[in-house]
């Protein structure tokens, strides 16, 4: 979990309507790290369930997520962030976040794609954009971004909207995208950013671009409008949206 990952969250939780309860799948806040791990205060008036397959701060109830323990389309907001590389099986988990997920809900779901181990206990797998493209290809509405450069993203994310959730309309897309750019800044030091930009003059932005490039984001948005076309944006181009 990072600052542009926090600041998705609450654009998500700005943009739609989003029900309560609120399901936290890898609700553990780790330590030093509870400010940006705890969703709490992102969702104001709502209940917020956190889920982890271990007791600790932040898990109110223990469960797997290869397995919840909820019914078909039970949950109406479901929150998964940088959970999933930790899932052995994580196919079952995804298969079990689309299961629960009510027919009028909301999903948002990240992992990281370039990123050191980090073992809390385990630490498996890393995304791509392509592969959440696979992994919840089932849900027609959704919106696939990440952030970093194209080539390296730092994480991938997905929102998925419930089969009988009213599809985005390209004004709410444009809101998400204009709030998206607001919330989501991951810092990085002007001494270590003016380096690194000397440093890729020099030899290439490519071995850089993790670090100078943390701000950018992209996505596709599938189903827009109940359109079956998609609609590219990026960081760089967020008025491409018509």
């Amino acid at each position: 979990m990072n600052h542009f990952l926090h600041g998705l969250v609450k654009t998500v939780a700005q943009t739609w309507q989003c029900q309560s309860p609120v399901l936290d799948i890898g609700g553990f806040l780790v330590q030093g790290q509870e400010s940006l791990c705890d969703l709490r205060p992102l969702f104001p008036g709502k209940e917020v369930l956190g889920l982890d397959f271990r007791q600790g701060p932040g898990v109110d109830l223990k469960g797997d997520a290869q397995a919840l323990p909820f019914a078909n389309g039970s949950i109406p907001t479901l929150v998964s962030m940088s959970c999933l590389e930790h899932v052995a099986q994580f196919w079952k988990a995804a298969s079990e976040m689309e299961r629960v997920l009510s027919p009028k809900g909301i999903a948002l779901i990240s992992a990281p794609f370039y990123f050191h181990i980090h073992n809390y206990p385990s630490d498996y797998w890393r995304f791509s954009p392509q592969a959440f493209e696979l992994l919840f290809g089932k849900t027609t509405t959704r919106i696939v971004g990440w952030q970093g450069s194209t080539k390296r993203p730092l994480n991938s994310w997905v929102i998925l909207f419930g089969k009988d959730r009213e599809p985005p309309k390209k004004s709410d897309l444009s809101h998400f995208v204009k709030t998206l750019n607001f919330n989501c800044s991951e810092p990085i030091g002007w001494v270590r950013r003016g380096v690194f930009e000397v440093l890729a003059l020099a030899i290439g932005r490519r071995v850089f671009s993790p670090w100078l490039d943390r701000n950018r984001w992209e996505l596709r948005a599938h189903g827009v409008a109940g359109e079956s076309s998609f609609v590219e944006v990026s960081s760089k181009s967020p008025h491409l949206i018509q």
